[in-house]
């Protein structure tokens, strides 16, 4: 009987594992997210991100955007001291195309718009996937 129940676990646990967002494993002090409402998280992390850009230093953030309905669209962005690799994630939102994108990019740079900066992804191979990055919409 022992065996069985630890069979049965087992099995559980691969079964959760397996179902597990890819996305969850990224760090969270590197993810930055953006609610249809207005609320902004870790938003901050876009000017490190922008600072690296500059400088030419590796970096890779996660930007999760939340739609009205509350459904995620993730964009991945990966600098490798050169381009910016954007991977836009929509397979979660079920209003989205369910698709995955990956375009490089050529320019992360901050825009004023008042007190605080906005930010553009632009430059990019696959134009539709250029991006605002807004404090305040």
């Amino acid at each position: 009987m022992k065996m069985k129940k630890a069979g049965v676990t087992f099995m559980a646990c691969l079964l959760l594992s397996g179902c597990q967002n890819e996305h969850d494993s990224f760090p969270e002090e590197d993810t930055v997210t953006i609610a249809n409402s207005g609320d902004r998280e870790n938003f901050d992390r876009l000017d490190r991100f922008l600072q690296n850009f500059q400088q030419q230093n590796p970096d890779h953030i996660k930007v999760i955007f939340y739609t009205t309905e509350g459904d995620p669209i993730y964009q991945d962005l990966e600098f490798d001291g050169q381009a910016i690799k954007s991977v836009y994630d929509s397979r979660e939102d079920q209003y989205g195309s369910g698709e995955v994108i990956e375009t490089i990019c050529a320019e992360f740079k901050a825009v004023e718009t008042g007190d605080k900066p906005d930010y553009i992804l632009t430059g990019c191979e696959n134009k539709d996937y250029e991006t605002e990055f807004n404090r305040v919409q």
